[in-house]
């Protein structure tokens, strides 16, 4: 998962071209704190229709356009009345491996995810069906801990037991 800066004073901002989903979207001060709402566009468009007529103000709700191009632009609302400070956490695109590009950051990071694919997808070109068993069990145990790490990169921290407090 990614994290960049934008600063957002019009309706749409340019995103990273490198984003292929959005995380959440967090106000990053100096003045305005907090996450905004996350939608898609038609969620966006009812929204600005509660809002009244051409309202400009502090951005509490947005969502994502790509066009055929594969540009990706943020859409906020209300339309922004002055320059926001935002934190766009997103997953990137992998980037694919080829004789041009000879790593990506996915291969650098997990490179024994990447032997225990090739190990298993070569198995049965090398008739050596016996090992299928044991590279696909490596595989799935290395992506299971991937997963548990994103997991925690998401969601952070341990859990506590702490008593409620009532208010």
């Amino acid at each position: 998962m990614d994290l960049t800066p934008l600063s957002v004073s019009a309706e749409a901002t340019d995103l990273p071209s490198d984003i292929d989903s959005l995380y959440s979207v967090a106000h990053d001060g100096p003045n305005v704190f907090g996450p905004l709402v996350l939608t898609d566009l038609g969620g966006l468009t009812k929204y600005k229709a509660l809002l009244s007529g051409d309202a400009t103000g502090v951005p509490a709700a947005c969502a994502i356009r790509q066009d055929g191009a594969g540009n990706t632009t943020l859409i906020v609302a209300p339309e922004p009345n002055a320059t926001f400070a935002l934190q766009a956490q997103y997953w990137a695109k992998l980037t694919p491996v080829s004789s041009t590009v000879p790593t990506s950051r996915f291969l650098t990071e997990n490179p024994d995810i990447y032997l225990y694919a090739a190990l298993l997808e070569s198995a049965p070109y090398l008739k050596d069906d016996n090992r299928i068993p044991v590279w696909k069990g490596e595989l799935e145990e290395r992506l299971e801990k991937m997963g548990l790490a994103t997991q925690r990169l998401i969601f952070g921290g341990e859990m506590v037991d702490e008593p409620r407090l009532v208010f």
